[in-house]
């Protein structure tokens, strides 16, 4: 039998490591009908709707500048991981 498909999803940012307006980068946790995931690595373009509801949009592939910030916060990326 089929699982049924998911109802809510939500996107728990656990980390920031940019502050661009449009795009997000950093550590999140889906969280899909209250069950959380792992905590991932993300760069993610971001969008207000007409009502002005931020929505989540593409997933962009990381850059030279990324992995260079990226190093810089490894730690902080490691301690999130090794909560889970």
């Amino acid at each position: 039998m089929a699982k049924p498909p998911a109802k809510e999803f939500v996107r728990e940012v656990l980390l920031t490591l940019t502050e661009e307006p449009r795009m997000h980068y950093g550590v999140v946790r889906w969280v899909v009908d209250g069950k959380a995931g792992q905590p991932v690595i993300e760069k993610r373009e971001m969008y207000e709707t007409e009502e002005g509801t931020p929505k989540s949009g593409k997933l962009r592939g990381i850059n030279k500048a990324d992995w260079e910030l990226l190093k810089e916060n490894q730690a902080k990326v490691e301690e999130i991981f090794a909560k889970g």
